[in-house]
């Protein structure tokens, strides 16, 4: 199994009860949730529902909304960092990347592995 898991969902009900699903494997799979990503999501949804998502999931709900930037790299095919430098995307992702070596560096320290 992988060491860590980050569950990538869109705010929708089927799309949040399908992440649960997904915990629930990964969970019997001894694999935790460094984080949840609520994609496509706008500050309203993250708002409505973060905290009820960090509650049931037991991680970080990180949201990352639907912006033009990001459209406009995909078109691109480039990564929103190198063709939109100051979009909420890319500090949305680097805060995914930083719980994750968080994370790791919990399980590392926890079994004593450096």
């Amino acid at each position: 199994s992988a060491q860590l898991a980050v569950l990538v969902t869109t705010t929708t009900e089927s799309a949040l009860t399908d992440a649960l699903r997904t915990k629930r494997l990964a969970l019997a799979l001894e694999t935790p949730i460094a984080a949840v990503v609520l994609n496509r999501a706008d500050a309203a949804a993250i708002d409505r529902i973060g905290d009820r998502v960090e509650r049931h999931f037991s991680a970080p709900a990180i949201g990352l909304a639907e912006l033009p930037a990001v459209a406009d790299a995909q078109a691109r095919r480039r990564p929103v960092r190198d063709v939109h430098p100051g979009c909420p995307a890319v500090d949305a992702v680097r805060t995914v990347a930083q719980r994750i070596e968080r994370c790791e560096k919990r399980l590392t320290d926890r079994i004593g592995v450096h």
